[in-house]
Formats: structure tokens, C-alpha cells, sequence
């Protein structure tokens, strides 16, 4: 096969890989962090030599799970994905950016970046969940939350504890610098902690983990409700120096087992459209209605997410 042939072949199966998901070229542009005029002479097989990490981003702004990433980069003439490449996956978190479309994220990896993405973005974040935040997950949980999962990449544990990593530090960062408000369902979170006995003890640690951060930094509040949301989502407000829209991750309710990761199934989407994040603002003002407000106070709180592990 000549370099001409291979180059039509490899352009095609980029098209296809475009067309299925549905993406128009600026939005996978602005999410890939490549420029439109880029991708176009790619789709168009102008481009001989393409690095492996503008294949990487187009792999996850097209939400390629980590074999059809192999399948990609095999189509560039790349090798397939190693450990080596992980960075390559977590340092565009910085640089991919939430756009007014609906970005769905099909798998555990796609939705730590794509949330590492709107993390990274200085500004106030309000986060309303049924469980302690995953940015202070210990090390070691998602590898074992995720431990049945069906024929894994051989990178697949060690990119979910990467940017489980990276989601951290970066909350540090936001942490020492701008206010976090994190709402919890008081049920939910009691249901969380004694639910399964079996994964007792690694709940235990995120929640130990929740305390410590509570104790560590003023600028994160936690909050519990009388009631339960019916979603799980943060909202993330720019700071006024970098201004922009709000942006919203929105996350599905949990499934009751710890298969939750189909590889079709939707986990949640990110989005900076002004209509949408509208409502779930609207929603948050019920929500802040109903916190449970004798524990309003930081060493109140403490005190009862102690109780809840006796």
C-alpha cells in the first residue's frame, strides 16, 4: 500500500469515527483542543504525520474508549498505547474546553477528564451528589470500584488513579483560591457508607478523606439535606479575570452495582449552554432550601461524619 493510499484509508476511518458520534468539526475542535482548519485537512487526508498526542486528543474528544484509541492511532501509523502515553491523556485537561453542546461521556476515563477539564477552570464550583465528592477519593478506590470491569486496556486502572490524581491536586489548587460548596443527601449518605459491607472499609476512607479536607481548607463548605436531588451535577463559575459562561457537569444517579460501566451506557454530560444550566441553577436554590441546618457549622459537621463511621 502506497503512503497516498494508506493516508485516503486513514482519512476515511477518521470520517466514519466523526460521523457516528455526531460531533459538527468546531465542537470537536474546541473540545480536542486542535483548530478546525486542523481536523478538515486531516478528514481530508492532507496531513502525512500526525503525533501521537493530536491522535490521543482526537480519540478522547471523540469519546473513544482505549481500545478504539489503539484502533486510531494503528490508523495513524501509531503504535498502540502504553503507559508512557498516560500523560498525554491528562495534560490536555488544562486546555480542552466545555462548549455549548451536550458532550456525553460513555466511560469512567472520559468522565475524569472531561470533569478534570471543568475542574481545572478557575472560579467558584458548587457540587450537589449522594456521596462525598470523588476529588478526595482515596488512592486505590477506583481501581477496586471498577475491578470487574470486562476486558480492561492494559492502561485502563492506571489512567482512572492518574486522573483521579490530578482531579485532587487540581481541587487543592481551586481550594486555595476559590469556595467549593458540596451538598449531600443525608440519606444517601448514610445508605453509601452501610450499604455493602463488602466495600465498607474503602468508603470509610473517602469519607475519612472528606474530613480531612473539611478541616483543612475554609474555602470548602459541606452541606447536608433533608431531601434528595434527583441528579447528581456541579456547576462551575469562571472567575471574573477569565470570564465566560458557567459550565455544567451533569452526572447520572448511580447504578446499585459496581458494574457501571457498560462502554454504551451514558454516565453524564458537560455543557456550557446557558438554557441548561439555567435550570439546574434553579434547582440548586431548592436545594440550598432544604440543607439540614443545625449541622451548618464545620465542627458540627465533623463531629457527625465521625458518628456516621462508629
Amino acid at each position: 500500500m502506497d503512503s497516498n493510499e494508506r493516508n485516503d484509508n486513514t482519512a476515511n476511518y477518521l470520517k466514519k469515527q466523526i460521523e457516528s458520534r455526531g460531533l459538527p468539526r468546531n465542537q470537536l475542535a474546541a473540545i480536542s483542543g486542535l483548530s478546525n482548519t486542523y481536523i478538515q485537512h486531516l478528514e481530508n487526508g492532507d496531513i502525512l504525520n500526525v503525533n501521537r498526542k493530536k491522535v490521543i486528543a482526537l480519540a478522547v474528544a471523540l469519546n473513544l474508549d482505549l481500545h478504539e484509541t489503539d484502533k486510531l492511532l494503528t490508523a495513524f501509523d501509531r503504535a498502540k498505547l502504553t503507559e508512557k502515553d498516560i500523560p498525554l491523556f491528562i495534560d490536555p485537561g488544562s486546555t480542552r474546553k466545555i462548549t455549548s453542546a451536550m458532550l456525553p461521556m460513555h466511560s469512567a476515563f472520559t468522565y475524569e477528564l472531561f470533569t478534570l477539564s471543568l475542574e481545572t477552570i478557575p472560579g467558584k464550583m458548587v457540587i450537589v451528589a449522594e456521596r462525598p465528592t470523588a476529588n478526595v477519593l482515596p488512592e486505590g478506590y477506583r481501581t477496586y470500584f471498577n475491578r470487574n470491569k470486562v476486558d480492561p486496556h492494559p492502561i485502563y486502572f492506571k489512567l482512572l488513579e492518574a486522573a483521579g490524581q490530578a482531579r485532587q491536586n487540581n481541587f487543592i489548587n481551586i481550594l486555595s483560591k476559590y469556595p467549593v460548596e458540596l451538598y449531600i443527601c443525608r440519606e444517601c449518605l448514610d445508605a453509601y457508607i452501610h450499604a455493602n459491607i463488602e466495600d465498607k472499609q474503602w468508603k470509610i476512607r473517602h469519607v475519612k478523606m472528606l474530613i480531612q479536607f473539611i478541616d483543612n481548607y475554609d474555602n470548602f463548605s459541606v452541606s447536608l439535606l433533608d431531601c434528595c436531588s434527583r441528579f447528581n451535577f456541579a456547576i462551575k463559575t469562571p472567575d471574573l479575570s477569565i470570564g465566560g459562561n458557567d459550565k455544567l457537569h451533569f452526572l447520572g444517579k448511580a447504578p446499585h452495582t459496581n458494574a457501571w460501566e457498560s462502554g454504551q451506557s451514558l454516565f453524564g454530560f458537560v455543557t456550557e449552554n446557558p438554557a441548561i444550566v439555567h435550570n439546574f441553577k434553579k434547582g440548586l436554590q431548592w436545594i440550598k432550601s432544604n440543607t439540614v441546618l443545625e449541622l451548618n457549622d464545620k465542627e458540627k459537621m465533623i463531629d457527625y461524619l465521625h458518628g456516621l463511621l462508629t
